[in-house]
């Protein structure tokens, strides 16, 4: 039998290499990395990679294609309208499976797709590996359950390993049911670390400038953000907000940080060098995700520490679990904007606080990292082809 390879995974891959070709700065670190990696593997070699909820086309890519699989519309507001898409999207990805019937497939994706993409696979006989980064959320009966139908059909024989980015979202696929001898922890190399920056101290006078860096929507925890910077206006320290980044509550966000004024700015998207500049401007990060969101280990918290600009972070399970407070991060209760304000005033309650939360950034970072790259395992992947 020919080799035959698949990918299917969220992030529209035709406009990476779009970007790229153009020159133009990645929007978040390892994109190119990753892309390139790919690349490298699938050159030569007959493949199809599934774009999921990007725009529909079906294009040539080198000695394959590559195919967006948009999120269907439900025309009208019926009860039930998002899980009835995913169904959907769910069955369009086993049709477009099935037409071109692969012989291995890379899983890039944890959620609710994944459980068609595994049943199809387990059951038709394709060879199965997954590079994931999210976590298994288990916080409701619904999200348990879906969880953990996953994690069976990952234990399935013809499913190698099943990698995940960090500790924290390995783990979660585990406590889910996953066979621990599949599960494999990766990260991006590090291109940045925290001792390329100097330490920072607080300036006493001047204003608390607050980056929040990622997808502009709700259950990111933007909406809290905003709130919680209502709040810190009333003080005597000025506050300004930076919000980096698209998504699709952003135009109610921003009509939401009206009663800011001038105070708040949304950038939009910004290549990663540009977002990197903020945080080391920034007086904090604030990484707000509610604990509903599939967090895994967000780079945009990395990438902070390594600014050594002190974070704001959620208690969220993925975050609460990899990092301690006060070693570079105050913590707050997720949803609640007035922790979120008292987390800030925490981390800024003197000059000696805010200094020796910058300088435990750098033990902060050391505590998350993780030898095995993503390089590693798509090289892992390539040596089940037998070719």
């Amino acid at each position: 039998m020919s080799l035959r390879l698949a990918i299917v995974q969220h992030g529209d891959y035709r406009e990476a290499l779009a970007l790229l070709a153009r020159g133009d700065p990645e929007p978040y670190y390892g994109m190119a990395y990753c892309v390139e990696t790919l690349e490298a593997v699938l050159r030569g070699r007959d493949h199809r990679i599934l774009c999921l909820q990007a725009a529909a086309y079906d294009e040539p890519h080198a000695s394959g294609r590559v195919l967006g699989v948009p999120y269907p519309r439900i025309p009208l507001p019926v009860p039930g309208a998002g899980t009835l898409a995913t169904e959907l999207l769910g069955r369009r990805i086993v049709r477009e499976i099935r037409r071109y019937r692969p012989t291995h497939l890379l899983l890039r994706t944890g959620d609710r797709p994944a459980l068609h993409v595994l049943r199809e696979c387990v059951a038709s006989g394709v060879r199965v590996s997954a590079l994931l980064a999210n976590a298994f959320p288990q916080d409701g009966p619904r999200e348990r359950a879906l969880s953990q139908r996953i994690a069976r059909l990952l234990n399935a024989p013809g499913v190698d390993f099943v990698g995940n980015h960090r500790a924290p979202a390995t783990e979660s696929m585990i406590a889910c049911g996953l066979d621990p001898a599949k599960a494999v922890a990766w990260d991006y190399p590090a291109r940045r670390l925290p001792e390329h920056n100097a330490e920072k101290t607080l300036d006493p006078d001047g204003p608390c400038r607050i980056v929040f860096a990622g997808s502009v929507i709700e259950s990111k925890g933007v909406g809290d953000l905003i709130d919680a910077a209502v709040l810190l206006a009333d003080e005597q320290r000025p506050i300004e907000l930076v919000i980096i980044g698209d998504g699709a509550d952003r135009e109610r966000l921003e009509r939401r940080a009206a009663a800011l004024g001038g105070r708040v700015r949304f950038t939009g998207r910004l290549g990663n060098d540009a977002v990197f500049e903020h945080m080391r401007d920034a007086t904090l990060v604030c990484v707000p995700s509610r604990r509903g969101y599939p967090e895994a280990q967000p780079l945009t918290l990395t990438e902070a520490l390594c600014s050594r600009t002190p974070v704001v972070a959620s208690d969220h399970p993925m975050l609460a679990q990899a990092f301690r407070e006060g070693r570079g991060v105050c913590f707050f209760e997720a949803g609640n904007p007035s922790s979120l304000a008292e987390a800030a005033r925490r981390a800024m309650a003197s000059r000696e606080r805010y200094a020796a939360l910058s300088k435990s950034t750098a033990d902060a970072f050391a505590d998350v990292q993780v030898e095995t790259t993503f390089a590693d395992l798509v090289t892992r992947w390539a040596g089940s082809f037998g070719d």
